[in-house]
């Protein structure tokens, strides 16, 4: 005889959360954006970093995978160097021109902040708000 409260309470609090749970709009919101050109030609990217970008098959493997996105064509070009850390990047990115590039990289990862090298994650962070600026 205690089934039937039970079943019925939990019938109730089922059917209350489904009238509760949010309905799908009426309308798809999803929209289709159109290109800004017909043609979006030649991609060019620069990508700044340490061991981890200068040693690696991704920056290859970025080119070919958006090379078939419809680019006219796709260049990586790496300026990285070993054991480099966001000081070095600051020098890197500030002693080349970059305006040529619709893309760029920073990978500074492991060798930003380094105490051994007098680099506090403070340090590291300005340095690297300091790339983006450059950058922008």
């Amino acid at each position: 005889m205690r089934v039937w409260p039970v079943a019925g309470a939990v019938l109730g609090l089922a059917a209350t959360a489904v009238l509760l749970l949010p309905q799908p709009p009426a309308t798809p919101r999803d929209r289709v954006v159109a290109s800004v050109q017909a043609d979006p030609g030649r991609l060019s990217i620069v990508a700044f970093g340490t061991s981890l970008t200068r040693r690696a098959l991704w920056p290859d493997r970025l080119a070919a995978a958006l090379g078939g996105c419809g680019f006219g064509g796709v260049a990586v070009t790496v300026r990285a160097e070993p054991g480099a850390g966001s000081v070095q990047g600051l020098a890197m990115i500030a002693g080349k021109d970059v305006s040529s590039h619709d893309l760029a990289l920073i990978e500074f990862a492991v060798n930003a902040a380094d105490l051994v090298d007098g680099v506090s994650r403070r340090t590291s962070l300005a340095n690297h708000r300091a790339m983006i600026a450059s950058l922008r």
